[in-house]
């Protein structure tokens, strides 16, 4: 078997974390690259902004696939800092395009599902899209730059939108998803906003590093929803986290607008998903919520 060399920018992100030791086997070989500053094996610090970083490192391991995830993500941080989310998002972005063009290397790049804005749903691939904020706008650039390479420089390229990515392993924090703020807000017996009349579609981890393995053989360019089919409203996710650890609704769940810049809906289509990756994910939200829950006991609140 031919062995298969895969680059990751981002690695040592929530998602990268997850999808390296996934990814790893006898067959393949991982080479890391993020900022985080740290000493390990198969793993550079560097940033994609600085393409000179990354030129000698490259060409030596000259990769087949590459994983392009290192991105200033957050809406909310990213509104912060504008001029580092667009140097980030677009210029690291282009520098990885020309590194792959240079080997040949086909890549795969990670959106988000903020590049819809508030457009009608369900979220079609062909929708139009109007991000409403800094992060989905430069994400959105970001495929229409991809598909140039594609159409002038024959890149081999996939384009991934998730939808709402939660791992239940992750450590309690601002940044993480609101499925693991929730649970551990309310496990901590305080009071969280929710905001009114939205609906996602949550994605386990453990599925979604499946979605992106299988994206790497996606043989023309495509632009591929991620996500899971279930829909939940926000409001009903608060409940049944409530019910589940015996708490009353009304006590601990402050209902509020949606802010401005947000994405109220985010219902994918998962045809592409479906037909391009052949792939169901297995975790439903009660599922998600129990492990979420398991993994939050074992961390805060085991005394033993």
């Amino acid at each position: 078997m031919k062995m298969e060399r895969i680059l990751i920018t981002g690695s040592e992100g929530n998602i990268g974390s997850v999808l390296v030791p996934y990814l790893a086997s006898e067959s393949r070989s991982i080479l890391r690259v993020d900022v985080v500053h740290k000493y390990d094996r198969n793993y550079i610090m560097s940033d994609v902004t600085n393409l000179g970083d990354l030129f000698k490192l490259y060409d030596e391991f000259s990769p087949h696939i590459v994983i392009h995830m290192a991105a200033k993500v957050s809406r909310i941080s990213s509104e912060k800092s504008p001029c580092l989310t667009v140097d980030t998002n677009i210029s690291g972005l282009h520098n990885i395009i020309q590194l792959c063009l240079r080997n040949k290397a086909k890549l795969i790049y990670f959106s988000t599902s903020e590049v819809y804005g508030n457009v009608h749903n369900p979220l079609s691939e062909t929708a139009d899209c109007k991000p409403n904020n800094i992060y989905g706008l430069t994400k959105y650039l970001g495929e229409n730059i991809v598909e140039y390479y594609v159409i002038n420089y024959r890149l081999k390229a996939v384009t991934l939108r998730p939808f709402m990515i939660y791992n239940e392993n992750q450590i309690h924090g601002e940044d993480k998803a609101f499925i693991n703020r929730l649970v551990y807000s309310l496990m901590n017996k305080e009071k969280i906003r929710v905001h009114k009349d939205s609906n996602r579609s949550w994605l386990n981890i453990s599925d979604a590093v499946k979605l992106i393995e299988k994206s790497f053989y996606v043989d023309e360019y495509s632009i591929i929803n991620i996500g899971h089919e279930n829909i939940i409203n926000t409001q009903d996710l608060a409940r049944k986290i409530c019910g589940k650890l015996g708490l009353v609704y009304d006590e601990y769940i402050i209902e509020e607008e949606q802010p401005y810049k947000m994405t109220l809906n985010k219902e994918p289509l998962l045809l592409n998903q479906k037909l391009l990756l052949q792939y169901d994910p297995i975790i439903d939200i009660d599922s998600g919520i129990d492990m979420i829950i398991k993994k939050y006991e074992n961390t805060y609140y085991n005394r033993g």
